[in-house]
């Protein structure tokens, strides 16, 4: 099943890739591919935002269609999974409380991806 974080404990290692894929497009792809291959790990997980705190200002395509977009651009690639983790979360979604809640899943070693798409607000 696509969607099922707890099947993941047969892996070494997974990505997380989370964002609000409206749309979902080839630079969220490739830099998910990059980022298995360059670590190594067996899956990458695409976890859409429910409601993002950060975009609560702007109008945002509803939930289960980019759900769906994300499950229809991977699946050629049986290295992507889709999770609906935060999806079905009531609310508004914060990574934080996603974090938390794979770890109590007992997934194994965690790369989280930033997403690709510049993000002026950020100083490191």
């Amino acid at each position: 099943m696509r969607n099922e974080i707890a099947n993941f404990r047969n892996c070494k290692s997974i990505a997380i890739m989370g964002g609000t894929f409206d749309p979902i497009h080839y630079g969220h792809l490739v830099t998910a591919e990059a980022v298995r291959h360059r670590f190594h790990v067996d899956k990458v997980v695409f976890i859409p935002t429910g409601r993002p705190a950060h975009k609560s200002h702007k109008e945002v395509t509803h939930n289960e269609h980019r759900y769906l977009m994300t499950v229809l651009a991977t699946m050629r690639n049986e290295n992507f999974e889709v999770s609906r983790i935060e999806i079905d979360r009531p609310g508004t979604t914060y990574t934080i409380d996603t974090i938390e809640q794979l770890k109590k899943c007992a997934v194994p070693m965690c790369v989280y991806i930033l997403s690709p798409v510049p993000m002026p607000s950020i100083r490191l």
